[in-house]
């Protein structure tokens, strides 16, 4: 039985992508009242197996799904590897509130040979396979590579205060929204001569970066901006010897065509999340691999970052 911890994409995300792959699913009884209030979750309720205390939860299920804040999420993994209980853990990124925290916690789990998954979706994308193809077709050339990914950000949209516009605990536009960018940097090079430059609007309110770097003839640029206010777009440009080769334009990066009804009414990255769930039948050393190799590689870009103030 999987078990689900965490009011918000745990619930609208994981829960639905659970019962679509035919999985008994549970988790607490403070979300009912969340879940029949949901006009994409109250046709659920009923095949939902309910607990009060969160011990219960976890005794009772073999795999959780921890949809958290990165503090609580570290804290969460740590006191079950101490515990030495055998779960498949599905986590969400960043994976703790800092990278040394998630150093500690990726190294803690490969040690404990457990099963986890953390949810960097992009890989399970169409254009992501059509671009890993197209890169690797070309890597002999001289490469130029722009991203570009502008939203605006549902915190900023409402004008709420949110974990995730704060890099100190594991938010911001690089930690929170652009581990998604470092994850695919990581998928297809070793990268040198690294630098971020992060916009905050204040110390605990970062909403945009540029990044870049280079790796002899290869080079790439990523701009993102979680408030943009007037574009919504999400860009991937690749140049070989100054030829365009690939050039995808969406209005965001999980855009779908050609949805059902069903489809259309819930979170577009459903179909993606079951991918990751059905991963874990994987063998483990591959991901190991991934999240160590992106994990290296934030650290080096924040070791170069600059904060502006603007």
């Amino acid at each position: 039985m999987y078990g689900i911890l965490g009011q918000g994409f745990g619930l609208y995300g994981y829960m639905p992508a659970l019962f679509d792959l035919g999985k008994e699913v549970s988790t607490l009884s403070k979300y009912e009242t969340f879940i029949k209030d949901r006009q994409d979750l109250n046709y659920l309720h009923q095949y939902i197996n309910y607990f009060e205390e969160e011990e219960d939860l976890i005794k009772n299920c073999d795999s959780i799904i921890f949809a958290r804040r990165p503090s609580d999420q570290f804290n969460f993994v740590e006191k079950i590897v101490k515990s030495n209980l055998k779960r498949n853990l599905f986590l969400e990124k960043p994976i703790a509130d800092s990278l040394e925290k998630s150093t500690s916690l990726i190294n803690m789990l490969e040690k404990a040979a457990s099963n986890y998954r953390v949810g960097y979706s992009f890989k399970y994308l169409d254009w992501f396979l059509d671009f890993i193809k197209i890169y690797n077709k070309e890597s002999k050339h001289s490469l130029n590579l722009e991203i570009d990914w502008q939203f605006n950000a549902s915190h900023y949209k409402s004008e709420k205060a949110s974990w995730k516009a704060n890099p100190e605990i594991g938010g911001g536009a690089f930690m929170f929204y652009g581990s998604h960018i470092v994850n695919l940097l990581a998928n297809i090079e070793k990268w040198h001569k690294l630098e971020l430059k992060s916009y905050r609007y204040s110390y605990i309110d970062e909403y945009a970066f540029f990044a870049s770097g280079s790796k002899k003839s290869k080079n790439f640029k990523v701009k993102l901006n979680a408030n943009s206010k007037n574009i919504n777009i999400f860009s991937i440009k690749l140049f070989s010897e100054n030829h365009l080769v690939y050039n995808l334009g969406l209005p965001d990066p999980f855009n779908r065509k050609n949805l059902s009804n069903l489809e259309s009414s819930r979170d577009e990255r459903i179909s993606y999340i079951k991918q990751v769930l059905t991963s874990i039948n994987e063998d483990n050393s591959n991901f190991y691999n991934e999240y160590k190799t992106t994990n290296t590689l934030s650290q080096e870009f924040l070791n170069s970052q600059k904060i502006i103030y603007a």
